[in-house]
């Protein structure tokens, strides 16, 4: 049995808790040696100083001042603003005498005044002091010199003198005031104090030496010391990721402990590490012993958010909280959405902190933040230098064989890092997916929460096993780092930890979603055809298959409840929410062109008198327009002007509530859960009903413009442009729901086109007029303009079925999860539904079935394509005929390294089209998604053909080859071309 607690008197101090408790043992010895200063100047017997212009000196040992005169032949009743006090005897002596000290310019002031008998009596209480002969008399008259002597205790002339209330006499004591400016020296800064040192000529560097090197060879802790070490146990996840601080009895009680505390033997020092003695003994907890035997955790890694999952010894499936730090708040349904962005503050400190230790390094949120934290510093930034600091398209880098990413410190502006593609990375590069899932692993595994050794993330169909490979290599470095090294020493635990690839984005919502709406066959005679169109923020997954009861005959299903038989994958690359608020944005941007070109407006309101051009990024997808060479960039400006007006069309696309009928009123939809609470906030638009509230402010004013704030080219901030939505005098019409409905269409028009594909075989079906089982997901499928279009589509493939008669429904769509169309479909099929705020959604069923389909688990998953393998080939090759796409390799049918013949090989230059569009065939070859490569022969002969096959070892890659056979033979030259989207 594993021992979970421990008392410990000997600790390792180490990284920054070490580095703090220096730093403040330093500090305190800096404090010091400036008041031992301060304290031995005010033991001086006599100290200058100046009030309301009137010179003094104060003489320590009397604790009395007197003022400067040129004589003292008349004595004020107030001197200083203090009453005049009369002396003794033995105070005129130590003020006046030989041995005083006295200072020269008030012993000429005495000097000057009148005498006796070649003396300067100075009178006191009872007698004369005579100055020459320090011989006394006992009479007091008026030939003996009256000085306005005033008492002033210590500590009074030390505050006034510190306050600045006199002034000092010296100008090292005055600069020093300057600093003090009232203050005591234990509240002052750091950078006070470094002040200080400075003007007292203090030692600095022999200090801070001496300190070090007293600490690190052996510490016993003093009260301060500990309770510096014992805040920073306390706040170290704090610190690391925002999280709640741990309560104080953690190192008390004999059931708690704290990991950082635990020592796998006796303490060691390692190089940066010394072992302190504390005074009081503290609770040391095993992290072994917070481990989850039976857990597992699902990663959703999305483009927009991620969501994370788990199970702890059960088949209860619930969502973690793993990017919002405080805990203790209340729970919201967006706190489980966790954005996919990070913020560079200060990466080269990260970076050292995160090598400076294998597990759990003292890393600083303050350096690097993620998720909600990332994001709220996002929309609030505006500073422009800054924006290349925030990454937001982690997934699409990792996803693009082409895109590089510029990355800045937010410390260190000038100083950037250029990012290769994902797949070009190697071992040794920075790669901020690794930090990434660094920070997912402190939000999963810490001491609210336990530790977590399994693993399953999700991936598009369309991720290359490389891809693949290459992120789940980063998520195992990422989620290993945040385990505490005891962890990590631990044989058992080290074998067991694990990061794997589960069943694809699509599979895993299909898996939830026909376990929410009801769909529970008994036996494998018991069918259902499923489809998946997630709609997300970056891309659309299409995903096809078969639901069904176990074959109790086989042995693979006899411990399963179901089997879900994957048939096939497509998708839409450029399809996503996120893509088409840039899309919006393009249009819009490319419509005002003029203005953006130029910086000036039509009206002289808005003119500039050095009129300074906006520019503007152009999505993957699209053609550049003519006259937009200045205009379309991939500056900083240039992508933040789209990110600025992406966010202001955000409520365009998200606030879509409806479609309106004829009169304008509202259909029902389940876009939006608080409609029928509200009948104001609403706006109609082209046919659409819009939110017009306080959360989605309507767009577009009423003159036909949108106003947006936008960065110059000399990334000044320009705020409240007005572009052009509609203006009849430019020629400017942008039809922002035109473009959504066409663009949406399109990949509503390919899903279908992948359903007949994948559906086409008639073995599949259990009876001829079986339905097809459509299921939405993601966010963006709540849309009512994809509902609008995926109605228009089911009525016509229903017509083609039919062939035009009255007939069967052969599709039936669902509602994504969690909508409120999705509740009362659920009521009526007389389902029990989750009102709990984790309960699965469009855009968390995913996390959900990942885990539900995880290996092992009660869900058999047969596959053509397991995760493990390479995924299917990208893109159907064709040639041009008659200005249509001509289908020659159809990545369906047609599996990697099989030549397939492409045409004579007649002329030297043959062109190639290829698409990744499901339904390619008739495809207009000028849509954008058909794209070309124009390749040349070596030999030409008409006599031989060409030849073409896809390579699974590079799948991105095309390779031909000519042949008078069947097919190239080995000896064929073989040439490699690189198809690109």
């Amino acid at each position: 049995m594993k021992q979970e607690t421990r008392s410990v008197n000997r600790v390792v101090v180490t990284g920054n808790i070490l580095d703090s408790i220096v730093r403040k043992e330093i500090y305190i010895q800096f404090r010091k040696s400036i008041s031992a200063v301060i304290d031995k100047y005010f033991k001086r017997k006599w100290i200058p100083f100046t009030y309301n212009n009137q010179q003094g000196y104060w003489n320590s040992e009397t604790q009395i001042a007197v003022p400067v005169q040129k004589d003292y032949n008349n004595c004020p009743e107030k001197c200083f603003g203090i009453d005049r006090c009369t002396i003794s005897e033995r105070q005129v002596k130590k003020l006046f005498g030989k041995d005083s000290e006295c200072p020269q310019l008030i012993m000429n002031g005495i000097k000057a005044s009148k005498s006796y008998s070649s003396r300067h009596h100075i009178g006191f209480n009872g007698g004369s002091f005579a100055v020459e002969d320090e011989s006394c008399v006992s009479w007091n008259d008026s030939d003996s010199i009256q000085i306005c002597t005033v008492k002033m205790s210590l500590t009074n002339f030390k505050s006034w003198m510190l306050s600045g209330s006199f002034t000092p006499g010296e100008a090292v004591m005055k600069s020093a005031v300057s600093v003090l400016n009232g203050s005591a020296v234990s509240d002052l800064t750091e950078n006070d104090i470094v002040k200080l040192l400075d003007i007292f000529s203090i030692d600095k560097e022999k200090i801070w030496h001496e300190v070090d090197n007293r600490i690190k060879g052996s510490i016993v802790m003093s009260e301060e010391m500990t309770e510096q070490y014992v805040r920073s146990l306390l706040e170290c996840d704090y610190s690391r990721a925002g999280l709640d601080k741990y309560d104080r009895k953690c190192l008390e009680d004999v059931n708690s402990g704290h990991w950082e505390l635990w020592t796998d033997g006796e303490p060691h020092a390692g190089e940066g590490q010394v072992i302190a003695q504390l005074r009081n003994p503290l609770r040391a907890r095993n992290p072994v012993s917070d481990i989850h035997e039976n857990g597992i955790i699902g990663i959703d890694f999305g483009t927009k958010s991620t969501i994370v999952s788990m199970q702890d010894g059960s088949e209860h499936t619930t969502l973690l909280r793993v990017g919002i730090g405080n805990l203790s708040r209340e729970p919201k349904a967006f706190h489980y959405e966790n954005p996919t962005i990070m913020e560079f503050i200060n990466l080269q400190k990260f970076i050292r902190d995160f090598n400076s230790r294998s597990g759990r390094p003292e890393t600083s949120i303050n350096d690097l933040r993620v998720s909600h934290a990332a994001e709220n510093d996002l929309k609030s930034c505006q500073d422009n230098s800054l924006f290349d600091s925030f990454f937001y398209e982690i997934k699409q880098w990792c996803g693009d064989e082409r895109r590089s990413v510029r990355i800045i410190d937010q410390q260190n502006v000038s100083s950037e890092i250029e990012l290769a593609p994902f797949a070009n990375l190697s071992i040794n590069d920075f790669n901020p997916l690794t930090l990434y899932a660094y920070y997912l692993g402190l939000y999963i595994n810490n001491m609210h929460q336990g530790i977590f050794l399994d693993y399953v993330i999700s991936f598009p169909v369309t991720y290359k096993l490389e891809v693949k490979n290459k992120i789940l290599e980063c998520f195992r470095a990422g989620l290993w780092k945040s385990m505490p090294e005891t962890v990590q020493n631990n044989k058992e635990t080290n074998s067991r930890f694990r990061v794997r690839m589960g069943v694809s984005e699509p599979a895993a919502y299909a898996i939830t979603a026909l376990q929410n709406y009801g769909f529970d066959p008994e036996d494998h005679t018991e069918k259902y055809l499923y489809s998946i169109f997630d709609f997300g923020g970056g891309t659309t997954d299409f995903d096809f298959g078969i639901w069904r009861g176990i074959n109790d005959a086989v042995r693979e299903e006899e411990d399963k409840d179901y089997v879900i038989e994957h048939i096939n994958s497509e998708g839409d690359k450029y399809l996503g929410g996120e893509n088409l608020l840039e899309l919006l944005a393009f249009e819009i941007f490319k419509a005002n062109n003029d203005f953006m070109r130029t910086g000036k407006q039509a009206s002289s309101e808005y003119e500039r008198t050095e009129p300074v051009g906006f520019s503007f990024t152009m999505p993957p997808e699209c053609t550049k327009p003519s006259g937009c060479e200045t205009t379309i960039r991939n500056t900083p400006s240039a992508k933040r002007n789209t990110r600025q007006l992406m966010e202001v069309l955000r409520p365009f696309w998200e606030g879509i509530i409806g479609v309106s009928d004829e009169k304008g009123k509202q259909q029902k939809s389940d876009s939006d859960p608080e409609k029928t609470k509200n009948t104001d906030g609403k706006k109609v638009f082209k046919g659409y009903i819009f939110r017009d509230d306080e959360k989605y402010r309507f767009p577009v004013s009423d003159d036909g413009t949108i106003t947006v704030d936008l960065f110059d080219n000399n990334g000044e901030l320009q705020s409240g442009q007005k572009l052009f939505i509609q203006n009849n005098q430019k020629h400017i019409f942008v039809d922002l729901i035109g473009i959504l409905e066409k663009r949406i269409e399109k990949g509503v028009r390919n899903f279908f086109d992948a359903v007949m594909i994948s559906f086409g075989d008639e073995k599949n079906k259990t009876q001829e007029n079986e339905e097809i089982l459509i299921f939405l997901a993601g966010n963006s499928s709540k849309s009512p303009i994809l509902r609008k279009l995926f109605d228009k589509y089911i009525r016509q493939e229903n017509e083609k079925i039919n062939k035009g008669k009255i007939g069967s429904n052969h599709f039936r769509l669902f509602p994504p999860l969690g909508t409120e169309e999705a509740v009362e479909l659920q009521k009526k099929l007389g389902i029990p539904v989750n009102n709990d705020i984790t309960a699965p959604t469009g855009k968390t069923g995913v996390a959900y079935g990942l885990i539900s389909g995880r290996e092992g688990g009660p869900i058999r998953v047969i596959s053509e394509i397991r995760a493990e393998n390479q995924s299917k080939f990208m893109f159907n090759i064709g040639k041009s005929r008659r200005g249509k796409f001509s289908m020659v390799l159809d990545r369906n049918e047609t599996g990697y390294d099989q030549w397939v013949r492409f045409g004579v090989a007649s002329s030297e230059d043959f062109e190639i089209y290829y698409t990744s569009l499901p339904g390619a065939a008739n495809t207009p070859v000028t849509d954008p998604g058909v794209h070309k490569i124009r390749c040349r022969l070596a030999v030409v002969d008409n006599d031989a053909d060409i030849f073409i096959r896809t390579i699974e070892e590079a799948p991105e890659y095309l390779e031909f080859a000519v042949s008078k056979g069947n097919e190239p033979d080995k000896n064929a030259k073989v040439t490699r071309v690189h198809l690109v989207e």
